[in-house]
């Protein structure tokens, strides 16, 4: 897969189909473009659509530097994607996030609205969900399967950091804005909206 350095940060990229409509596809927490968009890719329509997906900062092959859970890396990862889209000669797009890739494609559409066409978020949450990240914490409880899968792109310290540190930090959010990361930002979006959430 391609990479590219946008701001001195390494970024996996990959570019699927040649149609006239571009959508960004934004993973989730953790996640990277196999673990979160290769299964939809392969059934993908590749000649309406042109999908664009990257490894977030400190995810997958966007390594390194490490990834850094800051109070901020949602808007961090919504400008560096912006920046990234601008160099691959994507003016305008649509998004596609799911979970926390969601909350990036939220301040994304907000903040550069006229890159933005349309937003689609998959079990996207705009405030943090302390059972969520609480259950995630302790990984030697995970299900085999998934720390499995985890495990093809991170080894087991690096992984117990990240959950340990997001933990952290949602921990800090709730106290602070009452788990509100986003507070005003879906006011701001101007395009138009699917909002899907599912149990599988």
């Amino acid at each position: 897969m391609p990479t590219t350095n946008v701001d001195g940060v390494k970024i996996n990229y990959r570019i699927v189909g040649d149609g006239p409509h571009t959508v960004l596809c934004l993973p989730g927490f953790l996640g990277t473009i196999d673990l979160d968009f290769q299964p939809f890719f392969d059934k993908a329509n590749k000649t309406k659509f042109r999908w664009v997906c990257w490894d977030p900062p400190g995810y997958g092959d966007s390594r390194p530097p490490p990834r850094e859970f800051t109070r901020n890396f949602w808007e961090n990862d919504a400008e560096l994607v912006w920046k990234l889209m601008q160099e691959l000669g994507f003016k305008t797009y649509s998004i596609f996030g799911w979970s926390q890739g969601g909350a990036t494609g939220m301040i994304l559409a907000a903040n550069f609205p006229e890159s933005v066409q349309k937003l689609i978020t998959l079990g996207a949450e705009h405030a943090i969900t302390m059972r969520v990240y609480s259950a995630m914490k302790g990984i030697e409880f995970w299900p085999k399967g998934n720390l499995i899968k985890q495990l093809r792109y991170y080894d087991q310290n690096y992984l117990k950091r990240m959950t340990e540190e997001m933990f952290d930090l949602a921990v800090e959010i709730n106290s602070n804005n009452g788990g509100d990361f986003l507070r005003n930002t879906p006011s701001l979006i101007k395009c138009p909206v699917l909002i899907m959430h599912g149990t599988e």
